[in-house]
């Protein structure tokens, strides 16, 4: 395992995430974050269930299970995404123990993703962004607060 990978280990382990539109949780999510091929990736997938608060927009538009890949090699990481949509997306990433972000732009649609990891390594507070106008304006898409199960 790379020293940069090594980086992620507080991620590894199971997680329930709870995102918030307009203050109600919409979904339940559970996340798993894995070493796969003897610690030369991490691997996280999820699985989500609805919940009667979403909006219709998420009814209609939200993935029920996700796949990423996080790669990395000697400066910066990338992830590989893929879900139940059929959606596709490369992001980059840092962590540095406590604090992480993720992004990608793609025109006419950008995101980004930070979160802080607590002390105690046992949540993560964080958030998910889109930016229409290449990142002069970021609108919150939701709210996640990650708890970790084991």
């Amino acid at each position: 395992m790379s020293r940069l990978l090594s980086r992620l280990e507080p991620l590894v382990g199971m997680w329930d995430m709870a995102p918030v539109v307009d203050g109600a949780q919409v979904m339940r999510t559970t996340m798993e974050f894995a070493w796969i091929e003897d610690g030369t990736y991490l691997v996280q997938r999820s699985r989500s269930e609805l919940l009667d608060t979403a909006p219709d927009v998420w009814k209609e538009n939200a993935p029920t299970a996700s796949t990423s890949v996080v790669g990395a090699d000697e400066e910066s990481f990338t992830v590989l995404y893929t879900d139940s949509r059929g959606v596709y997306r490369v992001y980059g990433m840092e962590f540095d123990g406590q604090h992480w972000t993720m992004h990608r732009r793609s025109p006419g649609f950008d995101q980004r993703f930070t979160g802080d990891l607590s002390e105690d390594g046992q949540t993560i507070l964080g958030k998910w962004e889109r930016s229409e106008d290449g990142g002069q304006t970021w609108l919150l898409d939701f709210d996640a607060t990650l708890t970790r199960i084991r």
